[in-house]
Order: structure tokens, then C-alpha cells, then sequence
């Protein structure tokens, strides 16, 4: 839950974050969501890939964000938010 707070935190501090569509495979039990916000001026794009057990419950979470400059711009506001709440960097 500290990850996806902090992913929270980075993503929607400027208030324009918003899922723009949504694709969903019932069969194979994955989601697809396309994101849109903007950080220090930098607009960012990103897929959340969510894949479900038998039971509906999430079993993974995949991030993609796109240009790489907003990737870098993304991670660096992460390492700072894991550190704030006290979380390790992912080695």
C-alpha cells in the first residue's frame, strides 16, 4: 500500500491526473488503463497493466510511462517519496 500511496503522490500532486481508457480481457483476467498527467510543467503517459487471480483480486501491477524523460522525471520523485515514507529503492 506505501507504493501505490507514493505512486499516488508523484502521479496526481498536480491534479490533472486521469485515466483516459480502458481495456479489459475477462477471459485471460487483465486490465488495461491509459493514463494522462502532468509534473513540473512535463506531460506524462503511462499504461497500467493489472492481472487478476480466479478470485478478481489483483496479482500484479505493471507501470509503463512514457516519453523517457518523464520516466526519469517519474522515478526521481519516487526514490524522494519512498524515502519520505521510509521505504527502500527496489534494487
Amino acid at each position: 500500500m506505501k507504493v501505490l500511496r507514493a505512486a499516488d503522490q508523484v502521479l496526481a500532486s498536480s491534479g490533472s491526473f486521469r485515466y483516459v481508457l480502458q481495456l479489459e480481457d475477462a477471459d485471460d483476467r487483465v486490465a488495461i488503463l491509459e493514463f494522462s498527467t502532468e509534473i513540473d510543467g512535463k506531460q506524462i503517459e503511462g499504461i497500467d497493466k493489472l492481472t487478476f487471480d480466479e478470485d478478481g483480486l489483483i496479482t500484479e501491477l505493471k507501470v509503463m510511462i512514457r516519453p523517457a524523460s518523464a520516466l526519469q522525471l517519474v522515478g526521481a520523485r519516487m526514490a524522494q517519496e519512498f524515502s519520505r515514507v521510509g521505504l527502500a529503492l527496489p534494487s
